[in-house]
């Protein structure tokens, strides 16, 4: 629990809550990794927006079947119609963004190797 700040271990109800279930670090970490890909990132966080947590690892989860239960390359989502995204409960909007994105990785516009060395903001600007 060396992730733990100590002035929430210090509170006694807090405390107790922690070392009963554990950080909230530590309980994340044992459901979610974060994705090595860019793209996944980038995916995931799209469909995370304005949803509840449970509501979109829903989505996720059947996004990621529309593809044999593994995030999907750039290419096979651009091969795959709106109405098929949506199928797994994606918006409209957000099976639109997910394609854009899919063409910008595709096309060279993002360049995620790059990623390392920009700011948020430079990122942010990729078109």
């Amino acid at each position: 629990m060396t992730d733990v700040p100590q002035e929430l271990l210090a509170d006694k109800k807090l405390s107790k809550i922690i070392r009963a279930h554990g950080s909230v670090h530590e309980a994340s970490e044992k459901r979610w990794r974060r994705p090595q890909n860019p793209f996944h990132s980038l995916v995931r966080s799209i469909i995370y927006q304005q949803v509840s947590g449970s509501a979109a690892a829903s989505i996720l989860a059947k996004f990621k079947r529309l593809f044999g239960d593994a995030f999907p390359r750039p290419e096979a989502v651009l091969k795959t119609k709106i109405e098929t995204l949506r199928s797994a409960g994606l918006s409209g909007q957000k099976a639109t963004y997910i394609r854009d994105l899919a063409q910008k990785f595709s096309d060279g516009t993002i360049h995620p190797r790059k990623f390392v060395k920009m700011t948020n903001e430079e990122i942010i600007d990729c078109e």
